[in-house]
């Protein structure tokens, strides 16, 4: 997913959620409208995750 977005220059920021075991992508469309992509943290443990184009702000304190 990450490459496809690269690919097409999109930014996004991402997150994990520890106490949900969750990791969200968020991204905006072309109206400005977020849409939020939900996956279990489990299944992305052992990807190595590129540098977004965006990052959050959490995600940058968290050292992620």
């Amino acid at each position: 997913m990450w490459k496809t977005l690269e690919s097409e220059d999109i930014a996004w920021r991402d997150r994990t959620v520890p106490s949900l075991g969750l990791n969200q992508v968020f991204i905006e469309d072309p109206s400005s409208v977020t849409v939020e992509l939900n996956f279990p943290a489990a299944e992305m443990a052992h990807l190595t995750i590129p540098h977004p184009a965006v990052r959050s702000q959490e995600s940058a304190k968290a050292g992620e």
